[in-house]
């Protein structure tokens, strides 16, 4: 309700005071149109650099969740993530770093989650790992990680380095 605002103005300055008005609103429009689409080209951009490091690591490693489940630590519920890494190089790997993204059926993204593993892992061989997150029963992606079974997730290995070990 703008009345306030107009109130015991003469005409040409309610005039005034409207044009500046929808200018303002319009240069708001504007400013949030152009912020949506700096972020489309970075989250774009980002995809892009995803789809390539895994493109160029895929001869390399393969990585899966083999396992999902809940429990109580020190009086905090967290998430335990059962993760295997197979080399499947020739080449014995030293350390590697990237993200697992763990998704829905339609590819939403639910969790991601940091890897770093500095353990070498020899040619031909598989490391198992288990990784913890902090369960937060306020967030709604925390509640439907929690409620899906592991046929019902989509995991995506976003390698972001992968070190081989020198000879």
């Amino acid at each position: 309700n703008q009345r306030h605002l107009v109130k015991g103005k003469t005409g040409s300055e309610v005039v005034h005071f409207l044009a500046r008005y929808r200018a303002s609103y319009e240069e708001i429009l504007e400013r949030i149109k152009s912020i949506r689409q700096a972020n489309t080209s970075e989250s774009d951009q980002l995809k892009m650099e995803q789809d390539a490091n895994r493109e160029r690591f895929k001869n390399y490693l393969k990585v899966n969740l083999t396992a999902k489940n809940f429990t109580r630590i020190n009086d905090k519920d967290e998430f335990n993530y059962i993760i295997t890494f197979q080399n499947i190089s020739a080449k014995d790997i030293s350390m590697v770093v990237g993200s697992i993204s763990l998704n829905d059926l339609i590819d939403r993204e639910i969790k991601n989650i940091q890897v770093v593993v500095d353990e070498p892992i020899k040619a031909g061989s598989i490391l198992t790992k288990t990784f913890r997150a902090v369960y937060n029963p306020g967030d709604e992606n925390d509640k439907r990680l929690r409620a899906k079974e592991l046929v019902d997730i989509r995991v995506v290995w976003n390698p972001i380095k992968i070190v081989l070990k020198e000879e």
